[in-house]
């Protein structure tokens, strides 16, 4: 292997690299080779502590499964994919079409809750009981990412939420009425 193909897979474009010759990575051009070789990578990764991002986006499963038409995401990006395209070839190109859609998505606020609503949540601390606390919302951004991501603005919170639909949203947060839809051009 060159020093640049070296190079762009430690920089990330290992997906990338396969795409171009996906039989010599894979030994055969199908879905689920890659999916096979991903584990593998990871794998890897784990056992041998090397901290490295994973190939394939975070919410990839997700992502495939909105845009496949899924209910839900549980049997994986690979299985959902061959039930829509069953030809495995056909599916392995499918697939990096889908990751092409996730990294070139645009994001888009589709509601929000204004910033200084009261509210209380509880924490629980190993071996305490737990304990009431009480503060001021930040404004909270909902963004289809394809599940409802809700993040702070400015970024208070740790990482953002996910919900499956708006409305679980308002029934986990009790913030139906302060949430304001977005109008979106």
């Amino acid at each position: 292997m060159d020093d640049e193909r070296l190079q762009e897979i430690k920089g990330g474009g290992l997906l990338e690299v396969i795409r171009e010759r996906p039989a010599m990575y894979l030994g055969q051009r199908s879905l689920s080779a890659l999916s096979q070789y991903l584990q593998g990578y990871w794998m890897a990764l784990s056992v041998h502590g090397i901290q490295c991002a994973f190939p394939l986006p975070q919410d990839f499963h997700d992502w495939v499964a909105y845009r496949l038409h899924f209910y839900e995401s549980t049997s994986g990006y690979r299985n959902m994919i061959l039930k829509r395209v069953p030809d495995e070839s056909a599916a392995l190109d499918r697939c990096f079409e889908l990751l092409d859609e996730h990294k070139n998505r645009k994001p888009r606020i589709i509601a929000q809750v204004r910033r200084g609503k009261e509210y209380t949540w509880r924490t629980v601390k190993e071996g305490r009981p737990r304990e009431q606390q009480t503060g001021t919302y930040p404004t909270l951004n909902l963004m289809p990412t394809p599940t409802i991501r809700v993040f702070s603005s400015p970024p208070t919170m740790r990482t953002p939420t996910s919900h499956a639909r708006i409305t679980s949203f308002q029934r986990y947060s009790g913030l139906g009425a302060d949430l304001e839809l977005v109008k979106t051009t």
